[in-house]
């Protein structure tokens, strides 16, 4: 869910990745997204940014922001900065 929802919402426009990034925060608050969920989804997109960035030149932006709002949300853990964006910072 997590990797289609970013996927889909990195084409949009900034207010629609917003109300994706405000819906994980949700589910997280109501248990029904994990941390682990949600990095999982998130790693799967950041594996994917050099070809979503064919479409959407700013891609790795977008989901780098999806994570700076995971970790100011509580719902992704700092741990995930060591090697889950390393792939955006080749």
């Amino acid at each position: 869910f997590v990797q289609k929802a970013m996927a889909m919402t990195i084409e949009m426009k900034d207010q629609q990745r917003e109300l994706a990034a405000k819906l994980f925060a949700a589910m997280h608050q109501r248990k029904a997204l994990t941390k682990e969920q949600f990095a999982t989804g998130l790693k799967s997109v950041v594996e994917l940014v050099p070809d979503l960035e064919f479409d959407s030149p700013y891609a790795s932006k977008f989901v780098a922001e999806f994570a700076a709002h995971g970790l100011a949300n509580d719902y992704l853990d700092a741990s995930f900065l060591e090697n889950g964006l390393e792939p955006l910072m080749a």
